[in-house]
């Protein structure tokens, strides 16, 4: 399916897929990959995105929870990923 889409929600969705289904990274960004049509600089951007968010989650979330109210294992799996995605851009 040919799908035009933002990188980043992309992103997002990918990581809500990986977390949720617990899921392989690179397989899950190999499927999304065929789902999408993307140019070659969103599949490296995409990339560098889920796998530097997966890297450093424990830093991002580190640092979320001291921001935050609602402790992160009771935040809306949506909110997250968009927090730890935009948290990942703006600290690496």
């Amino acid at each position: 399916m040919n799908k035009m889409a933002n990188p980043r929600k992309i992103a997002v969705l990918t990581l809500m897929k990986i977390e949720r289904d617990k899921a392989y990274s690179n397989i899950t960004l190999s499927s999304v990959f065929k789902e999408y049509d993307l140019k070659k600089e969103d599949r490296a951007f995409i990339s560098a995105l889920v796998y530097g968010v997966l890297d450093r989650k424990i830093t991002l979330d580190f640092v979320l929870s001291s921001f935050m109210k609602t402790p992160i294992r009771k935040t809306a799996p949506f909110t997250l990923a968009v927090l730890r995605t935009g948290l990942y851009q703006i600290m690496f």
